[in-house]
């Protein structure tokens, strides 16, 4: 019930509170003497930055395609969740079976995250975060995938228009 960072100030912010608490999680895990969970840590802050640049990539050459999308939730909001969940598991001894487990169901978790919060950046009533910022943004979600897909061509052009229009 209560508002994003992301509503409350831009994406930009919500971003850098997001590095400034990856950074602090490394500072963290360091302290555990555990370099799985270091190498865990490292590996997530270069699956998020790659995330990010695919998806600007995707913006910026308007590339529209499902497997990309998943890519990059899975680089970002998937990754994030999963090494949280194996970071967890790890951290209270558990095997390597369900270790994986706990990583698999943080990736399940993510990906489910993501798609819904991609549906809400349609919803016209208050869902905590900003709604209509991804596709001013020229963010390629699976909503506009599937409405590009089956929408008619005047809708469609309107559609690609607002994309284009993205100054990144």
């Amino acid at each position: 019930g209560k508002a994003s960072l992301n509503a409350i100030y831009d994406n930009k912010m919500a971003v850098l509170a997001g590095d400034y608490f990856l950074s602090s999680a490394l500072i963290k895990s360091v302290m555990t003497g555990n370099m799985e969970i270091i190498y865990d840590i490292s590996a997530l802050g270069r699956s998020l930055a790659e995330g990010e640049l695919n998806q600007l990539s995707l913006v910026k050459e308007v590339i529209l395609d499902e497997n990309e999308y998943f890519e990059v939730i899975k680089k970002k909001t998937a990754s994030l969740l999963a090494i949280c969940m194996k970071i967890g598991a790890l951290s209270v001894g558990a095997s390597e079976s369900e270790i994986d487990k706990f990583r698999q169901l943080g990736e399940i978790f993510g990906i489910c995250f993501q798609l819904r919060d991609d549906i809400f950046d349609y919803f016209s009533n208050n869902v905590g975060k900003p709604t209509g910022n991804d596709i001013r943004e020229g963010k390629v979600t699976l909503p506009l995938l599937y409405a590009l897909k089956n929408a008619p061509k005047e809708e469609k052009e309107m559609l690609l228009a607002i994309i284009s229009s993205y100054d990144y």
